[in-house]
């Protein structure tokens, strides 16, 4: 008979979470530069709430963390726009979804205040279309 120890199963733990964070920085890799110093933080108090059901967790995981960040982090309004840009290409190419649309503020550098602009992913046929 084998004893694990609580070490172990603390170790085992310790490297499922690091992989779970290393797949899905590697899907956000927008959002982890702009949130340098809260990524792994808020993705440890989000990973202890949410356990994805699909086939493709990782993907599942980095969707919902964008969401979760959304909600429960204050951010600037632009981290905030890149944040779900970076969430909706997710769901467009990663869930074969045949159209995502997002709304977000952006300002030129001419411009005094963001105007609400409208981004859109359409899959038509074979083809797609981004504007």
């Amino acid at each position: 008979m084998f004893a694990i120890l609580p070490d172990e199963i603390e170790t085992f733990a310790e490297s499922l979470f690091y992989k779970r964070l290393s797949e899905v920085e590697n899907l956000l890799p927008h959002t982890r530069e702009i949130l340098t110093g809260k990524f792994e933080a808020n993705f440890s108090d989000f990973a202890g709430t949410f356990v994805p059901i699909s086939v493709k967790k990782h993907l599942e995981d980095a969707i919902q963390f964008c969401g979760y960040f959304l909600e429960n982090v204050s951010i600037s309004a632009e981290a905030k726009d890149s944040i779900r840009l970076e969430q909706a290409k997710l769901e467009f190419y990663g869930c074969g979804k045949n159209f995502v649309i997002r709304r977000i503020r952006s300002a030129s550098k001419n411009e005094k205040k963001a105007s609400k602009r409208t981004r859109f992913w359409v899959r038509l046929w074979k083809k797609e279309f981004i504007r």
